[in-house]
């Protein structure tokens, strides 16, 4: 009875990702509470070449203090190269820390090609606290899994792995903010950093959110 059961809540989609999104097809869906898109897959005009992994978005993700307090994300590559992710703290991350000062709470963790940057928030003294912490080689072929909360970043890469804990990361508890209203968001860029298309990347080929 207990497999019937567990093979009845698969077939009805109980148990499906929170989001799920194909960057080859455009294929998406969305099935979990405070998600939504910032920007919808689209298809980048300059020459890609022949990558097939190209199509760009970002997706916001909406934390609160009760069920949805830690978001897994698992990206699926082909090859990385350039931006292939950028996971934000304020809605105009733009890679290296920066964010046109929309938000003092502006941490983000990106890639470039297969290298992996930790960037902190805004200094209350002033400025950012800027890169923390930098992983070459990092990214490869297949998934790689990042896991984001209050103050907390961990990244699995077959036997690679980082646990990065800093008040100076990602603030998903209602904190102050000196820039900008508070808020419980996160914005993951697929294929580009969080605010535009100028930095992008190919290679990111599927991405799966779930709270956890």
């Amino acid at each position: 009875m207990a497999s019937w059961v567990l093979l009845a809540l698969s077939v009805t989609g109980v148990l499906a990702s929170d989001f799920k999104a194909d960057l080859r097809t455009g294929d998406s869906q969305i099935n979990g509470a405070g998600i939504s898109w910032k920007s919808s897959l689209t298809t980048p005009t300059k020459n890609l070449g022949t990558c097939g992994c190209h199509m760009q978005g970002v997706v916001k993700l909406t934390f609160n203090t009760s069920n949805r307090t830690k978001a897994e994300i698992i990206f699926s590559f082909d090859n990385s190269k350039g931006w292939t992710f950028n996971v934000g703290d304020s809605s105009s991350n733009n890679g290296y820390a920066g964010d046109a000062s929309t938000q003092s709470n502006d941490a983000e963790v990106h890639s470039i090609n297969k290298d992996f940057f930790f960037y902190g928030r805004d200094n209350p003294a002033g400025g950012s606290y800027g890169l923390l912490y930098r992983r070459n080689g990092f990214l490869r072929r297949g998934d790689v899994k990042v896991t984001v909360e209050d103050g907390l970043v961990t990244a699995e890469s077959g036997s690679k792995f980082i646990y990065f804990h800093s008040n100076k990361m990602f603030q998903l508890m209602g904190q102050s903010d000196k820039e900008g209203q508070v808020n419980y968001d996160v914005y993951i860029g697929l294929n580009r950093v969080v605010s535009a298309t100028y930095r992008s990347g190919t290679g990111l080929c599927d991405v799966e959110v779930n709270w956890v």
